[in-house]
Parts: C-alpha cells; sequence; structure tokens
C-alpha cells in the first residue's frame, strides 16, 4: 500500500514546499498501532486539540522538537 507514512520524511517535504511557505508536521502517538484495532480516547482527544489549534491558527500550546516541555 502507497501512503504518505512509507515515503522518505526528506521527499514528502520536498514534494510540500513547492507549494507552502511554512511547514508544521503534528505528530500523535497511539498507544496502539495493530491494525484495524480502533482509536483510543488519548488520540480522539489528541485530533480534536489538533483541530482546534488549525481552526484557530494558534499552535503556541504544541511544543517544538529540541523544545523543553
Amino acid at each position: 500500500m502507497f501512503t504518505t507514512h512509507s515515503l522518505p520524511l526528506s521527499i514528502l517535504i520536498e514534494e510540500i514546499e513547492q507549494s507552502c511557505d511554512d511547514i508544521f508536521f503534528i505528530g500523535i502517538q497511539p498507544g496502539d498501532t495493530e491494525f484495524y484495532n480502533p482509536m483510543s480516547p488519548e488520540v480522539f482527544d489528541a485530533v480534536d486539540a489538533v483541530y482546534d489549534a488549525v481552526a484557530a491558527s494558534d499552535f503556541s500550546h504544541f511544543v517544538r522538537l529540541g523544545q523543553e516541555l
């Protein structure tokens, strides 16, 4: 199966850079990665938080790579 998850990140970034000035990657780490298992409540909450941040254009409460918590 071909997905963005199987592409090297460098290739994905090169393609996105052609049409975007800023690129943000937001990762949500699931507790369970078995195929066909339902998403956990924690993942649903994280998706809601990302959606709210995108809608408000406010990413200030997310930790950037290399930033201390």
